[in-house]
């Protein structure tokens, strides 16, 4: 049985085809047919259609045979040899209490505390990094908490000890921060050490203060905006290192948010991205209402125009600049996965203790530093006894739990799902996993009409600047 997915453009009939992975530009009279195909009609026409693409070596029926990561073999040797970056979750305090964070009490998590890691473990963790990753040329540490700036000694002994013991290695650090205790002495030892930042920021005063506040309620807009003004005015060169994050809340109007990364002049030469607020592990149904949508969409679109070459740059929302690398990584999937075999798995899952290790401040090894570390399931390991490659190649193989649907699934290849979406705590949820399907298919379904729309106007994959016929 051939598995495939229709859809249309304004301007085009298509076919995705599982097999190949392989979008066609089809005629309105074959989609018609390979629609009434998908519903489970058939006649002698549309057998005709059938058999005619066929012949061309395009649905084809499937040839899965087994669910499985084409890596489960090789696991243990990435594991061992190619870890690629470990972040260290260098305490479990904060000084801000934000509504949404996994930590305040809205999801299934641990909560703040005054736990925070030793050197001792600290040292452990780099060399286990280091003694981990002896195939890379590059690597990278990340320092999270809590707030890791609440322990700037320990991250400067780290740095100290990276320096006398490991000059020779390529070690990009990182350190997520809320950007309230970013002080003249602080920065001068970040520039210092090179590190890259990526720093809270939800908008305007209003906006911000709204959930980011410190413990006793006050917001931290004034103090956030002061410390962004020094250092624009005292690294100006060192703005391109900081990427400033901001989470959209259900109940934050999103054009104040576009209009403040638009005009301010603060945070203007700084980097933006934007999430929403998680959903995995929360108590509570996290709902956005019709506003967000409407405008999350108007920007969106504009993004769309302007990489199609039919609006300026200036009229794009900041926050939807990075379309353009949403948009390359569907192309790069397209052309890179190639063609099924017997044995596959569905796309989402990275390689668990060796793409993102989070490391608690007890030593406990989680596959990174969004799942939930009440979890059982998740916690795959230890620094001082190593990671379990069997528990690591169950998460690895998460597609196992509900293979029966995953294989006859035409959005296999482009599924998002990591095991953490199918976190039951002390087991993997089938029930969880196929619940969050339907909005998944919807989002791959976007992406393929967002490419075939860019492909219509002549958009450069390749190059990604311009039109292909400029």
């Amino acid at each position: 049985m051939p598995i495939f997915k229709t859809f249309c453009t304004l301007d085009g009939y298509y076919v995705y085809d599982r097999n190949t992975n392989s979008i066609l530009t089809v005629d309105k009279q074959d989609f018609v047919s390979l629609q009434k195909f998908e519903n489970k009609q058939t006649d002698e026409n549309i057998n005709q259609v059938i058999q005619r693409f066929q012949n061309a070596g395009y649905l084809l029926p499937s040839v899965i045979k087994t669910i499985q990561h084409p890596e489960t073999r090789d696991l243990c040797e990435h594991i061992q040899r190619k870890t690629e970056q470990i972040t260290l979750q260098i305490t479990q305090n904060c000084n801000l209490r934000c509504d949404y964070c996994p930590y305040s009490g809205g999801y299934e998590n641990r909560s703040h505390s005054n736990r925070r890691m030793s050197f001792e473990m600290a040292q452990k963790c780099i060399d286990y990094l280091i003694s981990h990753s002896c195939e890379n040329d590059k690597v990278a540490l990340g320092f999270y908490g809590g707030e890791p700036l609440l322990e700037i000694q320990l991250i400067k002994d780290c740095v100290k000890y990276i320096q006398n013991n490991y000059s020779e290695k390529d070690i990009n650090l990182t350190i997520t921060t809320n950007g309230t205790l970013l002080t003249a002495d602080i920065m001068d030892f970040l520039v210092a050490a090179n590190f890259n930042i990526m720093l809270s920021m939800d908008g305007n005063k209003d906006v911000h203060d709204r959930h980011r506040k410190f413990i006793n309620g006050q917001g931290t807009y004034d103090k956030v905006m002061r410390n962004l003004l020094y250092i624009k005015n005292n690294y100006p060169e060192y703005y391109h290192k900081i990427t400033i994050n901001t989470v959209i809340s259900q109940d934050v109007d999103f054009k104040c948010v576009n209009s403040f990364y638009n005009t301010d002049d603060v945070v203007s030469c700084y980097s933006p991205k934007y999430s929403i607020v998680n959903t995995y592990n929360a108590k509570n149904y996290v709902n956005y209402n019709e506003s967000f949508v409407i405008t999350e969409r108007y920007e969106h679109l504009k993004a769309l125009l302007w990489l199609a070459g039919k609006l300026d740059e200036d009229r794009v929302s900041k926050l939807f600049i990075i379309e353009k690398a949403a948009v390359k990584r569907t192309h790069d999937l397209l052309k890179s996965a190639g063609a099924l075999s017997e044995v596959c798995h569905p796309g989402g899952p990275c390689l668990p203790g060796a793409r993102r290790p989070f490391v608690d401040v007890n030593g406990n090894i989680y596959p990174c530093e969004r799942v939930s570390e009440n979890s059982g399931i998740m916690k795959i390991g230890t620094i001082e006894k190593g990671i379990d490659i069997d528990k690591a190649k169950t998460l690895l193989n998460v597609g196992a739990i509900s293979a029966d649907v995953c294989s006859n699934c035409w959005g296999l290849i482009h599924c998002t799902q990591c095991a953490a979406a199918a976190d039951g705590t002390q087991k993997l949820s089938r029930r969880l996993r196929l619940s969050r399907c339907s909005g998944v298919l919807a989002d791959i379904l976007e992406k393929f009409k967002i490419y075939c729309f860019l492909l219509e106007q002549g958009y450069d994959f390749e190059n990604q600047g311009g039109l292909a016929y400029e």
